[in-house]
């Protein structure tokens, strides 16, 4: 995506802008459609981040990577360890729920 004056380019070629509290968006294919404003706020949401060691669970949903295709359990003595499976070999390793190590 990428911010030009008071318009949002997303990279699928829909353009986004505000106005009169309704967000507009205008499809290269589709057309046109409107939304109504439901935030009390006119900024862009800021950009997911890359999942990172000491991130929670949640943290990771809603990081870019976002939900596994697969969970690996492990529940010792010491703590619940589980490995998140992501397509093109792409792991995120946690212990007793936070992250510790990622393989990218």
């Amino acid at each position: 995506m990428s911010l030009a004056g008071n318009e949002l380019h997303a990279d699928n070629g829909t353009v986004y802008s505000l106005k009169n509290d309704k967000l507009i968006s205008k499809d290269e294919n589709l057309g046109s459609d409107s939304y109504v404003k439901i935030g009390d706020y006119d900024a862009i949401p800021p950009e997911k981040s890359d999942p990172q060691i000491g991130m929670t669970e949640q943290e990771v949903i809603y990081s870019k990577w976002g939900l596994p295709k697969h969970v690996n359990k492990t529940t010792t003595a010491y703590g619940i360890s589980e490995q998140w499976v992501y397509v093109h070999y792409k792991y995120i390793y946690f212990e007793n729920g936070v992250v510790t190590a990622i393989q990218d």
